[in-house]
């Protein structure tokens, strides 16, 4: 398991290196996670559980300076003990400006970046 995760996140570096920031490509990415957890306090056993997914995508506009779409799904889930779980589930939707600052071709560019996302 800890050499494919070694390899995806090779991989990603390696893809994110060589990007064009030029009029019509497209910018693709994204980000996730997951939390479990089981805390003890004053006796009660407190457990929790989160998964979140984000993905985006956009498209230069001109040079450096990109419009997308922004889209995210959480879930979450907690208990006290053997209380019935609390259960919250949300779907978000936005989008975002990015501008960089850098020109084409560096390896390496500075970007500012504004998003509105809504949803719930």
């Amino acid at each position: 398991m800890k050499k494919i995760a070694l390899v995806l996140i090779a991989s990603f570096c390696a893809i994110a290196s060589f990007s064009q920031i030029g009029k019509g490509n497209w910018e693709v990415g994204g980000s996730g996670h997951m939390t479990w957890s089981t805390q003890d306090f004053d006796g009660d056993k407190y457990h929790y559980n989160n998964f979140a997914i984000s993905p985006r995508i956009g498209k230069f506009i001109c040079e450096g300076f990109v419009l997308g779409l922004n889209l995210e799904f959480v879930s979450e889930r907690y208990h006290i003990n053997d209380d019935d779980p609390y259960k919250y589930n949300s779907f978000n939707t936005g989008l975002f400006a990015r501008y960089y600052i850098g020109r084409n071709g560096q390896k390496h560019n500075i970007f500012a970046e504004g998003s509105f996302d809504f949803g719930g």
